[in-house]
């Protein structure tokens, strides 16, 4: 019997993922973005990879740091490619923009985004 109850446990990790994943709330997002950028060369491939990185994600908004503003007009042409890659690899819809910076100071912060969205919805 103790075997059956068992079985029917699921990990906090688990219940974390899931939690993070099927929400929309700025911890959600920043947990998304985060396993976006670890799986970053996978998503994007080598080239792209290795001269961008994502680096925040706001109302929809994913910010991605170019290495130059030399990548920066290359990738312009991607930027929807990109868009439905990493949309591809999310298997849902949570990226409606790419937007490139330079800067990866002038991206919205977490402690941002907090200020302008509850938590729990």
């Amino acid at each position: 019997m103790s075997d059956d109850r068992n079985s029917k446990l699921t990990s906090a990790s688990d219940v974390l993922q899931e939690l993070l994943e099927h929400t929309k709330n700025p911890l959600a997002d920043q947990f998304t973005r985060w396993k976006i950028w670890k799986k970053w060369k996978d998503i994007a491939g080598p080239t792209i990879s290795k001269n961008s990185l994502p680096v925040g994600f706001h109302e929809g908004k994913l910010y991605i740091w170019v290495k130059s503003s030399v990548w920066m007009q290359e990738f312009i042409f991607i930027a929807g490619p990109l868009k439905e890659k990493i949309n591809g690899y999310l298997g849902r819809y949570w990226v409606d923009q790419v937007k490139f910076t330079l800067n990866k100071h002038e991206v919205p912060n977490f402690d941002e985004a907090l200020a302008q969205e509850p938590i729990l919805e």
